[in-house]
């Protein structure tokens, strides 16, 4: 018999009952699939204080940051993390058009990287490099939300 998923586990109901570290939602990329990634995006340029990305809302694309920092705010808790250099934000609500559990705001001026969520989709198919990285980085998550709020 097939097992069917706890649809009642909901990670975001449990942010308010102790700090989280946020590192697991962001996606630290190597070198070789930083640069691929480029190719895909539209860069963009940020100054420090502007919001990128808002908490409860379904992203159309994901963030890579070049330069400066950011930092992410997850919904319903006073947990933040400062992010810098290579970060991929918002590659799995991107892909999974999950709405965002955290807010991502500039700290410094950024030049930051916009990735479409269609581009990333193109980006898994055709590069093989970047494919793997990206599900290395999303199991890693996927490994540490579980163990965070198990």
């Amino acid at each position: 018999m097939i097992e069917l998923p706890d649809r009642s586990f909901n990670p975001r109901n449990k942010v308010t009952d102790r700090a989280v570290p946020v590192r697991p939602l962001i996606f630290h990329l190597d070198e070789a699939a930083g640069s691929r990634l480029l190719s895909y995006g539209k860069p963009m340029l940020a100054a420090a204080g502007e919001r990128l990305m808002g908490a409860d809302e379904v992203p159309r694309r994901a963030l890579f940051l070049l330069t400066g920092r950011a930092s992410l705010h997850l919904l319903n808790s006073s947990s933040s993390d400062v992010f810098g250099r290579s970060e991929l934000i918002g590659f799995a609500e991107a892909i999974s058009r999950r709405p965002m559990c955290y807010s991502v705001v500039a700290e410094s001026d950024c030049r930051i990287e916009m990735i479409d969520r269609g581009e990333l989709l193109l980006a898994i198919t055709k590069d093989d490099h970047l494919r793997l990285s990206l599900i290395l980085a999303l199991s890693t998550e996927i490994q540490e939300i579980y163990r965070l709020f198990a």
